[in-house]
């Protein structure tokens, strides 16, 4: 499924609001994202960054249900809303065993 534009901009908000540019790099390294790190340039505004960075994972096929728990595992005190994202994003037939 297609990530819309205006899912793909809830998406980034979140990313942007829930992390700062260097802790959102290491998070993508620690959770094997290696290649979309290398393909964002960091020479732009941070919101460029979360712009570019979201485009990116959408266009690697990354935006699924194993990002929502990486994310769920980094920020468990906003899961109620990764979760809520999760659904708007990939749908209700996304994995529902966190639920």
């Amino acid at each position: 499924m297609a990530i819309l534009g205006s899912q793909r901009r809830k998406l980034r908000d979140f990313l942007q609001q829930s992390f700062n540019r260097d802790q959102m790099d290491c998070f993508l390294e620690d959770y094997d994202y290696e290649q979309a790190r290398r393909n964002v340039s960091r020479d732009g505004s941070e919101e460029q960054y979360f712009v570019d960075l979201v485009r990116e994972l959408a266009r690697q096929g990354a935006i699924d249900a194993s990002f929502f728990e990486k994310l769920i595992t980094e920020r468990q005190i906003r899961k109620s809303e990764i979760l809520d994202l999760k659904e708007l994003l990939l749908g209700s037939d996304a994995d529902q065993a966190d639920s």
